[in-house]
């Protein structure tokens, strides 16, 4: 089971008075500040957020553990599919990876093989998704082709240990915190119907009061589509 929260900023727009009207009365839950969406947190049932636009976020782990020299994180960053990933950040700095997901700046050009010592490879949260294979090959039985997250985005970071005076120089603050600009959220086009990445008020608004996830459950309002005037949104829209 998950915690669904959703945060929109509405604008000055005729959303129609029944609709805004219920959104007005309904409890308020807290956004999170942005120093709170970037950490990386560690819950036994953390909540699930589902951002809109672009966004730097961090996230909550799902799998943290040691094995034949490496830390393996693995960590949740949005609830649905995203369209990609902009920037790369561990701890203050941003960094960039090569075509096998290592990090190439020289503070992580270290021991390895290849001479790199940290490695990153996301999921954009695709309904047919498959697992990190890192963490199928290296904690079976445990760990299983079926642990997939299906629509849920998330990252597996990788971190090898290094010499005792290596470390300073290499992890200087411990574990570096893994923290990403992310192109957010698909949502429903109110003009055209296709899934698409916006940061248009109007799609967003209503990908907030209408959309549901892959199991059928409301992360939103949880209004049915035949219950929004679509002409009105896609005024909306070209207004934005």
């Amino acid at each position: 089971t998950a915690i669904l929260v959703g945060n929109v900023v509405l604008g000055a727009a005729l959303l129609g008075a029944g609709i805004l009207a219920s959104m007005l009365l309904t409890p308020k839950i807290r956004p999170p500040s942005p120093s709170e969406r970037q950490a990386t947190l560690r819950q036994s049932l953390g909540a699930r957020l589902r951002y809109y636009g672009q966004v730097k976020v961090g996230g909550t782990i799902a799998f943290f553990e040691n094995k034949d020299g490496y830390l393996y994180q693995w960590m949740t960053l949005n609830e649905g599919q995203i369209e990609g990933i902009r920037e790369i950040w561990l701890n203050d700095g941003q960094v960039t990876l090569d075509a096998n997901g290592f990090v190439e700046q020289e503070q992580y050009d270290e021991v390895d093989e290849n001479g790199r010592v940290v490695r990153i490879v996301f999921k954009l949260g695709e309904a047919n998704q498959t697992p990190p294979s890192d963490l199928v090959a290296f904690f079976a039985p445990e760990f299983t082709p079926n642990h997939r997250m299906r629509g849920v985005a998330n990252v597996l970071a990788r971190f090898q240990e290094v010499d005792g005076s290596d470390v300073t120089k290499v992890y200087p603050q411990l574990n570096p915190q893994v923290r990403v600009v992310i192109y957010a959220s698909l949502v429903k086009s109110v003009r055209t119907g296709a899934r698409i990445w916006s940061d248009n008020p109007a799609d967003i608004i209503y990908d907030y009061l209408t959309g549901v996830d892959g199991a059928g459950f409301a992360y939103g309002a949880g209004y049915a589509e035949s219950q929004i005037d679509l002409a009105s949104f896609q005024a909306f829209a070209n207004l934005c």
